[in-house]
């Protein structure tokens, strides 16, 4: 059984900022520190794991890839490659 939500996380932007924000998608190994610009939705259960707008933390990169070990598909990671708000 794997845990859910490892932590909950920080909001940097609303989520409405973090999607019509510039995007850049960046692999998800170099994401941590940064902010969403996409949600990432692990299904099952379809619950979404980040939401734009929100930081991405080693905590959450790591409950990323025990779900995506134990099968599960992560909606919103393009392969490897994640969407982030673009730095100024």
């Amino acid at each position: 059984k794997v845990e859910y939500f490892p932590e909950l996380p920080q909001m940097k932007m609303t989520p409405k900022e973090g999607f019509y924000s510039m995007r850049e998608k960046i692999p998800i190994a170099q994401s941590e520190g940064r902010v969403a610009g996409d949600f990432v939705i692990p299904y099952p259960p379809g619950i979404p794991l980040l939401a734009p707008g929100q930081r991405i933390t080693a905590g959450i990169l790591e409950q990323a890839g025990k779900l995506k070990n134990a099968g599960v598909e992560i909606l919103g990671a393009d392969g490897d490659r994640v969407a982030v708000v673009k730095k100024a």
